[in-house]
């Protein structure tokens, strides 16, 4: 039940709890759906936090499930959800040599990204200017 609340503080914590607790459990594929669902989700409250989350509980043969959602996170439009994804794919890197090796594509995807996303910016804000004269 704590899992579908619609309050972000309540989930906020449910997030934290399976970070601190998947050291215990052998097997967390359930939560990990249920994190891959969140973090692909339109909630961006829940976004970020869950992405957060996944990268925490994941092992090392899980790690090619979710590389693709993790490209799609760290272009996000949303600045947090970006952020998280690109931190928590800096701490992936410790867990995996293959993760090291696709790491250093996906910082150059980000870089890439991050840039076409500050020259739309600019342009945008090049039109406005001109808009007012």
């Amino acid at each position: 039940k704590l899992w579908q609340s619609k309050d972000p503080t309540l989930r906020r914590l449910v997030y934290l709890a399976i970070k601190e607790l998947s050291v215990l459990a052998d097997d967390v594929i359930i939560v990990t759906s249920s994190l891959t669902k969140d973090m692909t989700g339109r909630e961006d409250v829940y976004r970020a936090s869950a992405i957060r989350a996944l990268c925490k509980i994941t092992d090392t043969a899980m790690l090619q499930t979710i590389e693709r959602y993790m490209k799609q996170a760290i272009v996000d439009k949303n600045g947090a959800v970006a952020s998280a994804a690109l931190v928590s794919s800096l701490h992936l890197m410790k867990k995996s040599v293959e993760v090291r090796r696709k790491g250093t594509m996906i910082l150059i995807y980000w870089y890439i990204s991050s840039i076409r996303v500050l020259t739309s910016w600019i342009i945008e804000h090049v039109r406005r200017g001109n808009r007012g004269r």
